[in-house]
């Protein structure tokens, strides 16, 4: 990073980055490079920030929503939601 000059550092999280997250993390604050990453244990582990979806928030949320759908409600996406989509499959 240091030899090409890099002016930041951007933490992929793949399950080999995040076993390396402490040792990144030290080493992007030791070179004083800002650093991001995807999931929040790279910001618990000192990376400068995180960004996305909390990942436990949507564990719940899932468990939720497979609750409604055994007790017998129709699964359903807002129309809207729809409009926005990029493709769809049925």
């Amino acid at each position: 990073m240091i030899q090409k000059s890099a002016g930041g550092v951007l933490i992929g999280s793949s399950a080999y980055f995040l076993g390396q997250r402490r040792q990144l993390a030290a080493l992007a604050i030791r070179q004083a490079l800002p650093s991001s990453g995807a999931q929040r244990s790279l910001a618990d582990a000192g990376l400068l920030m995180s960004y996305g979806a909390s990942q436990s928030d949507g564990y719940r949320r899932a468990g939720g929503y497979a609750g409604r759908i055994l007790k017998g409600e129709a699964p359903a996406i807002p129309a809207n939601f729809l409009t926005l989509a990029d493709e769809v499959i049925e």
